[in-house]
């Protein structure tokens, strides 16, 4: 009987025991507020509201986007803990090369990838690169219109887009910052049988 006593002890303490380490943990987390609507934007204006794309690397920085109140109408963003940096604007009153920029993911490095009305780019702060752009050539025939995408922590991305002037209309690619491949397309053999009609919502893992 004192056996049974001491088992249901047992098993009642250690739910208890874990239900005050999870006690001890919340208590330790501390909240930072990054961007808030109505306050002052890094390039100028201030921050309307967010577009709800947010990603955060393994050294803590996070990037976001946001609709802007002028000079600009959307922008990408980036916080290291301390201070907050703009990586694009759309439209940028100084360089005036997007409309329209949105969905930003960050790497290990800190570089922040993000699309725009014209493709798909790579900025750190203080240069941006095209990864892929509206009227690319497009690997076996025409030219790309790339639409989403997705990224690991290399900044190795796969997308999906829209093909002119060529055999295929659709396809999903690779891009790891200097090279475009395909994937599939459209028309091609699938390797269940059948052939592919149409894509969209690439993944992309740590190997690429």
């Amino acid at each position: 009987m004192k056996l049974i006593r001491l088992l249901c002890c047992a098993f009642i303490a250690l739910p208890f025991f874990q239900f005050l380490s999870v006690i001890s943990v919340c208590a330790q987390v501390r909240h930072t507020i990054i961007a808030a609507t109505g306050d002052a934007a890094p390039a100028g204006g201030n921050y309307v509201g967010f577009l709800n794309t947010l990603a955060v690397n393994a050294r803590g920085q996070v990037t976001f986007d946001a609709r802007l109140g002028g000079p600009s109408a959307t922008g990408v963003f980036v916080n290291d803990g301390n201070t907050t940096s703009a990586i694009a604007l759309g439209p940028d009153p100084t360089a005036a090369n997007f409309n329209f920029v949105s969905t930003p993911f960050i790497t290990t490095r800190g570089d922040v990838i993000f699309n725009a009305d014209t493709g798909i780019f790579r900025g750190d702060g203080r240069t941006t690169v095209a990864l892929v752009q509206n009227g690319d050539a497009a690997p076996g025939g025409g030219t790309l219109i790339p639409n989403g995408y997705a990224a690991n922590s290399q900044g190795v991305i796969a997308f999906d887009a829209f093909m002119t002037g060529g055999v295929n209309t659709e396809g999903i690619f690779r891009n790891d910052g200097t090279h475009t491949v395909a994937i599939a397309l459209d028309g091609t053999l699938a390797p269940t049988g059948g052939t592919f009609l149409f894509f969209s919502s690439p993944v992309i893992d740590e190997y690429g």
